[in-house]
């Protein structure tokens, strides 16, 4: 199973529509971790056939949805969550808590802004990135398959 994660769009859904394109022959799925709930709507009706999940970030003020979920994809237990609950900008020690109570094999968060990929205590925690602020704009692309995760960021160029 291979899926897009998106975070932090902030205005903008151009970036996100220009990945979807670029992975659409061989994707199965997109997960939009908040802050631009509106834009991920936006983008969902664009591509109808599209399995998707998203969860709001701090920014989706007045949106309706859900603050996290767990998802099982190929084996493995995922938490998808903004980050922002667990105060990912001062660590992660919080979100890993978090995870090991729902027994994740993978986290996928945003908020930071910062694509990062580690694993602690035998739990992937995987940050897209944002897609819709800064110089680097950046998502995720993960690959699921029998219970094996691998992870990667990918760059958009809005120019």
């Amino acid at each position: 199973m291979k899926i897009l994660v998106f975070s932090d769009a902030h205005g903008v859904v151009r970036g996100m529509e220009q990945a979807i394109r670029a992975h659409e022959r061989d994707m199965d799925a997109v997960i939009f971790l908040g802050d631009g709930i509106r834009e991920a709507e936006t983008l969902f009706s664009r591509f109808p056939n599209l399995m998707h999940t998203a969860v709001l970030g701090n920014n989706d003020f007045g949106c309706a949805g859900v603050d996290e979920c767990v998802l099982e994809l190929e084996g493995v237990r995922v938490f998808c969550t903004h980050g922002h609950r667990y105060g990912v900008k001062s660590g992660i020690g919080r979100l890993l808590a978090a995870a090991q109570a729902r027994d994740a094999g993978l986290v996928l968060y945003g908020h930071t802004h910062m694509p990062e990929d580690r694993v602690l205590n035998g739990i992937r925690l995987f940050n897209p990135g944002t897609v819709g602020c800064g110089r680097d704009r950046t998502y995720g692309v993960v690959h699921i398959e029998d219970g094996r995760i691998v992870a990667g960021v990918g760059t958009i160029s809005l120019a």
